[in-house]
């Protein structure tokens, strides 16, 4: 019990000291107690700092800390982007670290990083040197960190793995093909899915009811495009008289005929658009597509 009595009170003691500073903690102001988030160890407020989770990694294990889609997180979790931590955590969690950023740490800082990660650094062997030359110790450490974890260790190189397979999960899927002007050529036509086909037939209001086959359907699209295209071409070059002009907005051919009513005064854009009958004001019921023969 006596122990134990002894061992909580030393604990005790640590805990009021930041690990950094060895100031006394207080409750309120820069020298209150915080927790680094990467080490879990004590600090005060002053001796901790916001940094962005985007390029670190995990202390030791070079996973990147920013491992979550962005479209997965919600909203209210704006903790996510940014962590607190100590000024040894920035360095050990920045991958590109330098020889000069772990000497500046000290001795028991690199000394620590080793014991967290479980890597044998020799402390038997050099408690004689260490009492001469401190210099020295903090160069050895850091060359045994620089050996296990810097840029051209094999666990760099499976940390780039790591982030270029996760970068290739966060690549947003090929774009379906949603407008006639994305399509350049025929050849592109049979390159289509089912579903594409089909949203674009019912995008420009062609009635493909009864097509069971692909090539039904790919016939209607492509009759669909070429129509399509020849008037885009045709008002790019202005050759088209003004009679044919859709009545809306004067950029398109007329192509549809609007029902029940059955005007044709506007193309397919303008007349989805229209409640009534821009000519005799009666309600559209639907608008159907038109091709000339």
């Amino acid at each position: 019990n006596c122990l134990q009595g002894n061992a909580a009170a030393l604990n005790q003691q640590q805990q009021r000291h930041c690990t950094d500073c060895q100031r006394t903690f207080a409750r309120f102001g820069p020298r209150r107690r915080r927790l680094c988030c990467l080490c879990s160890c004590n600090f005060c407020a002053s001796c901790l700092a916001i940094v962005a989770r985007a390029g670190r990694v995990q202390l030791g294990t070079k996973r990147p800390l920013l491992a979550a889609q962005p479209s997965l997180l919600p909203l209210s979790s704006q903790s996510f982007w940014s962590v607190l931590a100590c000024r040894r955590c920035q360095i050990l969690s920045n991958p590109n670290f330098t020889f000069a950023d772990l000497v500046s740490l000290g001795a028991a800082n690199l000394r620590w990083f080793l014991q967290f990660v479980q890597v044998d650094y020799g402390d038997d062997d050099i408690q004689g040197d260490r009492r001469q030359d401190g210099d020295a110790e903090t160069s050895r450490l850091a060359n045994i960190i620089i050996e296990h974890f810097g840029p051209n260790s094999d666990a760099a190189t499976q940390a780039v793995q790591i982030q270029q397979s996760q970068a290739k999960q966060r690549q947003p899927p090929n774009e379906l093909v949603t407008s006639l002007s994305q399509i350049d050529s025929q050849s592109q036509l049979d390159g289509l899915s089912i579903k594409e086909v089909k949203h674009l037939l019912a995008k420009n209001r062609v009635d493909y009811r009864g097509c069971i086959e692909r090539s039904e359907l790919l016939d209607r699209l492509r009759r669909l495009w070429l129509e399509h295209s020849a008037s885009r071409l045709a008002v790019e070059r202005d050759s088209v008289h003004n009679d044919d002009l859709c009545k809306i907005c004067m950029d398109a051919t007329v192509d549809c005929v609007l029902l029940e009513c059955g005007h044709m005064v506007a193309c397919v854009a303008c007349g989805k658009r229209c409640a009534e009958c821009p000519v005799c004001r009666q309600n559209v019921v639907r608008v159907v597509r038109t091709f000339k023969s």
